[in-house]
């Protein structure tokens, strides 16, 4: 017997770093990368085994394989304990194939997370969908036992399947989209690291009151920039993300490789772009009429970054 669930990726407008202390954060689904899990049901398994397959343009090391196969046997051992049930007799075997690239600020471990919850819950409950709050508080307590403290935007938009306001303290609102948005996505193959975080923290100790001032200005960014979103303007809210990366550039969050994307994609005819998740490395995101897609995508593959895709958040999508 095979159970599988699948999740996507997400990729956040406005709002990184700040939604830790409070400020509301936009972030989107991303169909167009998805991370599925399956189980089966092996008698010749006594506890259980993993199996990692990654389909994106990075390569892996067998020893960085083997890594990410003990963390997911780590996942999915807690996550059976949380159904009260004994990791050392499940005889399971999982298998993950992703096509996010972790580290990346994509949501990697989010969805992996929330893809545990679900195929664990499909298979115990025989439920062919699960609650989005379901999904949404199993994957964050299963990511906050994984990494720490988390915001909760990840799995939130992860869980939704849509774009949303996340509002720190569990509050989310889905954005109600009048017209399609067209994004590009691309990485600088760079792996981000937790000197982001350490960078931010820095600031937010040793000059607080810059901190306190930038915070209130991501603030008015993320609630005009959902104001655009809901009433179509494209336009401004891709001026709105230029503006958020050179922000985050302020703050040393922004690499050379990132500015120089986000610049070719403007020159490529965007209407903004900007460095996503933790910042210093990873993807970068690019809002682009739709008749400019294909030129920011080549762009971009020309100058050599990995993963190039689109999506356009007007589809819809549910995970299962």
């Amino acid at each position: 017997m095979v159970t599988t669930f699948t999740t996507v990726a997400k990729f956040i407008l406005s709002g990184e770093h700040y939604v830790v202390t409070g400020t509301p954060c936009l972030a989107v689904p991303a169909p167009c990368f998805r991370a599925r899990i399956s189980l089966y049901e092996d008698e010749s398994v006594r506890g259980i085994e993993t199996h990692c397959e990654f389909d994106t343009e990075q390569t892996y090391e067998a020893d960085e394989i083997a890594e990410y196969e003990q963390t997911l046997s780590r996942i999915i051992a807690h996550a059976l304990e949380l159904y009260g049930l004994d990791p050392k007799t499940a005889g399971m075997r999982f298998v993950m194939r992703s096509s996010i690239p972790p580290s990346q600020g994509a949501g990697s471990s989010s969805a992996v997370c929330q893809a545990v919850v679900g195929v664990l819950a499909k298979h115990f409950f025989a439920r062919s969908e699960m609650p989005n709050d379901y999904l949404y508080c199993m994957g964050k307590m299963l990511e906050t036992w994984f990494h720490g403290r988390v915001s909760g935007v990840d799995n939130a938009v992860i869980a939704s399947g849509k774009p949303i306001c996340f509002i720190p303290n569990d509050s989310c609102s889905v954005i109600a989209m009048h017209e399609p948005f067209y994004f590009v996505v691309g990485s600088t193959g760079a792996r981000q690291s937790p000197s982001p975080y350490e960078a931010v923290r820095e600031i937010r100790t040793n000059a607080p009151i810059t901190y306190l001032m930038g915070s209130k200005d991501a603030a008015t960014c993320v609630a005009e920039m959902f104001g655009t979103l809901y009433k179509g303007e494209h336009q401004r809210a891709g001026e709105l993300m230029l503006s958020y990366h050179r922000m985050m550039k302020s703050m040393s969050l922004s690499t050379e490789d990132c500015d120089k994307a986000v610049n070719t994609a403007m020159t490529s005819g965007a209407f903004g772009a900007k460095i996503t998740g933790a910042g210093r490395g990873g993807f970068v995101i690019a809002l682009a009429p739709v008749s400019c897609i294909e030129k920011v995508q080549r762009a971009w593959i020309e100058l050599g970054l990995k993963n190039v895709r689109s999506f356009c958040i007007g589809d819809d999508y549910r995970m299962g």
